[in-house]
């Protein structure tokens, strides 16, 4: 039985229902203030995105896959639990199925979860980070990525229903630093109650914005 301290599950992704896995597909997009109408960005079309969540039949994530806008994989992260369930950390793959990186919890209570990633092959540290949480959900986020030199620090907003509506973000690379909010509006649910569409917006930047499409699968 999965019980440990923050495994990742349905209720961190404040998913309702037996989701099986779900499908976010993400691309820079415009919209328009009446109505909230998408265009596509064309001068980004590249940037598109897809990521894969797999839950088991209690909750839990047991893979994310990560794929290209041509829909080919580039990362296939498998999530650890011990025997006895204890949440471990995770795995990740390359394309070819070769391991490359191993994540490990340093430290986890109730309301905090500190993590390091090592290089598979020589264990040299890559990246830690740092998460808060409150009632279950992640508050506060930080990470350094040893190899860039690049630090970055989230903190998140929810609403009653508990879904993300703002998202602050400050990346620090050497000496230069870059902050930005950004707001979530929710265009479309399913008939379970869980989003399928949804754009993340920053004002400043004018009509631009992030589009997810997500698509969910529910065990039967």
């Amino acid at each position: 039985m999965r019980t440990s301290e923050h495994a990742p599950s349905l209720e961190l992704y404040n998913l309702k229902g037996s989701v099986e896995y779900f499908s976010d597909k993400k691309t820079h997009s415009l919209f328009i203030d009446k109505g909230w109408e998408i265009l596509d960005d064309t001068s980004q079309l590249g940037s598109i995105s897809f990521q894969n969540k797999y839950f088991d039949k209690k909750g839990y994530l047991t893979n994310l896959k990560y794929y290209d806008k041509d829909s080919a994989l580039i990362l296939n992260s498998e999530i650890l639990y011990s025997n006895s369930g204890k949440y471990n950390g995770s795995k990740d793959f390359d394309k070819k199925g070769t391991p490359i990186k191993i994540t490990e919890i340093i430290v986890s209570t109730s309301n905090f979860l500190e993590l390091e990633t090592y290089d598979f092959k020589t264990r040299d540290l890559m990246s830690k980070s740092k998460t808060e949480y409150e009632n279950g959900l992640p508050t506060h986020q930080s990470s350094e990525n040893l190899n860039q030199n690049l630090k970055s620090y989230y903190t998140f907003k929810r609403d009653k229903e508990n879904n993300e509506i703002e998202i602050s973000s400050i990346m620090e690379f050497g000496e230069q630093k870059m902050e930005n909010v950004s707001n979530i509006k929710y265009l479309e649910f399913d008939s379970i109650g869980n989003w399928t569409k949804r754009i993340d917006y920053n004002r400043e930047k004018g009509n631009e914005c992030m589009l997810t499409i997500r698509k969910l699968t529910y065990y039967e």
